[in-house]
């Protein structure tokens, strides 16, 4: 389309300024639009924003959940030169002595044969090697007379078989000797490795593997296991066997700083998630007739989110141990503004008095929900696909599309009615400019013919 130009020389009229103070008058609804959908985009980022720390408390809670998830304990060794101890789930608080009486050791295939490099030869002609990992399939490498040790110690590698092939230098820097070895990846006596066939001149033989052997005071027999970790003796307690021959007391008790660190996670993502919600969730008065809104501020949603949460920090858990029922006694309080203070001194003095009644007012007596269980619901239900806050997401979503179309046709219409004036000048200044002309032309031809009589006279 053609850019009409016009300056208003012919009418003596700003109109250049005319056009702009019209289309500025005629733009205004659109300007709110388009600072309405500003206020749109920031309350979705805002929501956004909300959901996102709404989940970081559903995390949070996760070590919670249960009194097996609260009560962290903590597995220690009286001497770790003859065993380490680590708990989980399902462990006990109690002491237990375990003595060793052998580790577990792999099994392993030595060559009696050395040679001076790993790039002599092996074989004296075709042949195969052939081993076997456990009950595993027998192993086969192919020989020739120009097998080198290094041809070798590769190709039993690259079958994967549960072995590992290295060849040592068990002689001198001057003098060596490079024998093969086969070691098997797993300790005990199921994972032997045996010689199936030995075409090689290398005198390959193989010795037996070891299992763990142990016992636990309080039983008489003997305990082996294939591995030196072992984890299904004392319930969730995994055991790494170091030296034989010695005994170590194992000791599983409540973890206390593990406990109060998982509750402290929870209440500073709370506070996180309580903060932000005060500072989007504000209604200040700037005068008696305006008053600024935070993002989220008349967003009932939030309001109905962060009322439940509260509910459930409120409420008292029936049944537990030495009545421990509601967060305040155990150190965990609401402040004025909404957030959570905890008093760690507090917390600590009834964990040790109590570790079960804690444990069951967080996360459950029985079937029941504890505080920490009842609030990862209310998140989990908020949060979940087709939930609430889903909706929400949704609707707003749906605004800000349906509104910037709205703006897009208005910015459109905007275009056209400027257009249209510039257009409707523009051809006012050409029917001025000709009338202009013409008068002049009339006025010449007049002073013309006067002339001319004046002459005459």
């Amino acid at each position: 389309m053609a850019i009409l130009s016009f300056s208003g020389l012919a009418t003596g009229l700003d109109t250049g300024t005319i056009v702009d103070q019209l289309t500025s008058i005629r733009r205004r609804s659109l300007d709110l639009q388009i600072a309405r959908q500003d206020e749109r985009e920031a309350t979705r980022g805002a929501f956004s924003t909300f959901e996102s720390k709404l989940l970081a408390v559903k995390t949070a809670l996760k070590d919670l959940r249960t009194p097996a998830d609260v009560l962290v304990k903590s597995a220690s060794s009286s001497d770790t030169d003859v065993l380490t101890a680590a708990a989980g789930s399902g462990a006990a608080n109690g002491v237990t002595t375990v003595t060793v009486t052998q580790l577990a050791t792999a099994s392993r295939a030595t060559a009696a044969t050395g040679r001076a490099a790993t790039t002599s030869t092996v074989a004296s002609g075709s042949g195969t090697f052939q081993f076997r990992v456990g009950s595993g399939d027998t192993q086969t490498v192919n020989l020739t007379a120009a097998t080198t040790l290094q041809e070798l110690v590769d190709a039993i590698n690259d079958l994967n078989a549960g072995a590992t092939a290295s060849a040592i230098n068990v002689g001198t820097p001057a003098s060596p000797s490079y024998r093969l070895q086969i070691v098997a990846h797993e300790t005990g006596t199921t994972s032997n490795v045996t010689i199936v066939n030995d075409g090689t001149d290398l005198s390959i033989s193989a010795t037996a593997a070891n299992n763990a052997r142990f016992r636990v005071t309080g039983f008489s027999n003997t305990i082996e296991r294939a591995s030196n970790t072992v984890n299904d003796v004392i319930p969730g307690v995994t055991l790494v066997l170091k030296k034989s021959g010695s005994s170590a007391q194992v000791t599983v008790t409540d973890d206390s700083s593990a406990v109060r660190a998982n509750v402290q996670a929870v209440v500073d993502a709370f506070n996180d998630l309580n903060e932000f919600l005060r500072e989007n969730t504000t209604i200040t008065r700037v005068d008696d007739d305006d008053s600024t809104y935070g993002a989220l501020a008349t967003n009932p949603s939030v309001r109905g989110v962060q009322e439940q949460l509260r509910e459930d920090i409120r409420t008292s858990i029936t049944g537990t141990s030495g009545g421990v029922t509601t967060l305040s006694q155990i150190g965990i309080a609401t402040q004025a503004d909404g957030s959570l203070d905890f008093d760690t001194a507090t917390f600590d003095s009834e964990f040790a008095a109590n570790p079960l009644g804690v444990g069951q007012l967080l996360g459950g007596v029985g079937t029941g929900d504890g505080v920490a269980d009842l609030l990862h619901a209310t998140i989990t239900e908020m949060t979940r696909s087709g939930g609430l806050l889903d909706g929400v997401q949704q609707d707003l979503d749906e605004d800000i599309r349906t509104a910037d179309d709205a703006i897009a046709v208005g910015e459109r219409a905007i275009e056209a009615f400027r257009a249209d004036l510039e257009a409707t000048f523009a051809a006012l200044e050409t029917a001025i400019s000709t009338i202009q002309a013409q008068g002049n032309y009339l006025l010449a031809q007049l002073a013309s013919v006067t002339g001319m009589i004046s002459g005459n006279g």
